[in-house]
C-alpha cells in the first residue's frame, strides 16, 4: 500500500490509505515516508458494541478484523494528537462525506 501510495503522490494524484494507523508515530510516519506537504487524517469510530456486531457479521470477506483483532488494537490505540476530522460511521455515508469535503476544502485554501 505504501509504495502505491509514495508513487501516486510522486505523480501527482491524491489517494486514500485505508488502514488503520492506531499510534500517532504510524500517522507521522506515513507522511515522513510519502515527503507529503498535505496529509488529511479522518478519524472513523462508532460505538464498541456496533463495531463487533459488524465484525461478528462478516463472512467471506478480504478483511483478517476480528473481534480478537479489535480488542488488541483497542488497547495499543492512542489519540490522534495532529489535525483530524472525525466522522461517526453509523451516521449515512453522505453526510459524512459531507463533513470531510468540507473539512478538507478548509484546510486548502
Amino acid at each position: 500500500m505504501m509504495i502505491i501510495a509514495k508513487y501516486l503522490n510522486d505523480v501527482g494524484i491524491n489517494c486514500i490509505l485505508d488502514a488503520t494507523f492506531n499510534r500517532e508515530d504510524s500517522r507521522m510516519k506515513v507522511k515522513e515516508k510519502l515527503k507529503l506537504d498535505h496529509m488529511q487524517i479522518v478519524e472513523c469510530s462508532c460505538p464498541e458494541e456496533i463495531a463487533i456486531s459488524r465484525l461478528e457479521s462478516r463472512k467471506n470477506d478480504y478483511s483478517d478484523a476480528t473481534v480478537s483483532v479489535y480488542q488488541n488494537m483497542k488497547k495499543i490505540h492512542e489519540p490522534v494528537m495532529a489535525d483530524h476530522v472525525t466522522v461517526d460511521t453509523t451516521l449515512a455515508p453522505e453526510d459524512n462525506v459531507r463533513k470531510i469535503a468540507d473539512y478538507i476544502s478548509k484546510r486548502l485554501v
